[in-house]
């Protein structure tokens, strides 16, 4: 309900100015254990909304890390920003943090691998097979594990011949420093 009141909700005027895209009727498009998740557009951009649902150890931190080590060295990753005590819910004082991060227009890698399977399309396998272990290496230049691959957290872009994978949902990521 927070989200059809922006100016009310929301602490910051970068999110105050959020147009948030319905689906179904509802602001939030999916939930899962840790967060649901919400589509919105600011100054002409889609961002994808992380409503935190569970408290999380150091979740600041590790994102401020991933923004100042990570975030326009990894082509694998998109800009993501961490709001502290942004959003107020029920009419309470409290303010809640939540995670803005770039909406990706991509195909999730189960949907993605189920299609190249119905078309029978063994180069698009062998060109996914050959940009995952791209990723796998250069995760580990970066020194870094994801923490969650799930096939929801695993983006594809691109033409079957030549996949991009963008990596969402940074919550569980580990990072060495």
């Amino acid at each position: 309900d927070a989200l059809g009141v922006p100016r009310i909700a929301f602490k910051s005027e970068l999110l105050q100015s959020a147009q948030f895209i319905k689906t179904d009727d509802r602001n939030v498009r999916s939930g899962g254990s840790f967060a649901c998740l919400a589509k919105t557009k600011i100054k002409n951009d889609n961002w994808a909304v992380r409503l935190l649902l569970k408290e999380q150890v150091n979740l600041e931190v590790r994102y401020q890390e991933i923004c100042s080590k990570l975030i326009g060295k990894c082509d694998f990753l998109v800009d993501v920003k961490y709001f502290s005590e942004e959003i107020q819910v029920e009419g309470g004082d409290q303010r809640f943090p939540l995670i803005l991060m770039q909406w990706v227009e991509g195909e999730q890698l189960k949907d993605y691998v189920f299609d190249l399977c119905d078309r029978e399309d063994i180069e698009g396998i062998f060109a996914l097979r050959a940009a995952i272990s791209d990723l796998s290496i250069s995760m580990r230049e970066f020194g870094i594990a994801h923490g969650d691959l799930s096939p929801e957290n695993v983006q594809v872009l691109g033409p079957s011949s030549e996949p991009k994978l963008v990596l969402l949902d940074y919550d569980s990521m580990w990072m060495p420093w």
